[in-house]
């Protein structure tokens, strides 16, 4: 029952999400940032680059909207495999705890090279 409700949350929430990405201007690649949270410094980082006419760094993010609140792992990388097949590029911040990070940023890592993405690190 549990995996049904996920899945049409799932459903819903893609229909709502995908939208704003058919409409980013060409030249900005969508990109999905994978993190430990204790790297949220160097995210945050990145996005204030994009708005600092000085420094030439900009990119659409494709991260999701909200936090997934679930702790299972097949569901957690099926809703990130969506958002990483409609990103461009896959960009993997690497920091000291990052290898242990199982919940998220491993199945981010695995559903990006499921899909080949090209990775920068």
């Amino acid at each position: 029952m549990l995996n049904e409700v996920e899945e049409r949350l799932e459903t819903l929430l893609d229909m709502t999400e995908g939208e704003g990405l058919t409409q980013v201007e060409d030249f900005l690649p969508r990109t999905f940032v994978s993190f430990s949270s204790t790297d949220i410094g160097k995210y945050r980082m990145m996005q204030a680059w994009t708005k600092s006419e000085h420094i030439p760094f900009n990119f659409y993010n494709c991260q999701l909207k909200e936090a997934i609140n679930s702790e299972n792992p097949d569901y957690i990388k099926r809703r990130c495999r969506r958002r990483i097949k409609l990103a461009s590029k896959f960009v993997l911040l690497i920091g000291s705890d990052t290898y242990t990070k199982e919940r998220f940023v491993k199945p981010e890592v695995e559903a990006a090279l499921e899909k080949n993405a090209p990775l920068s690190e």
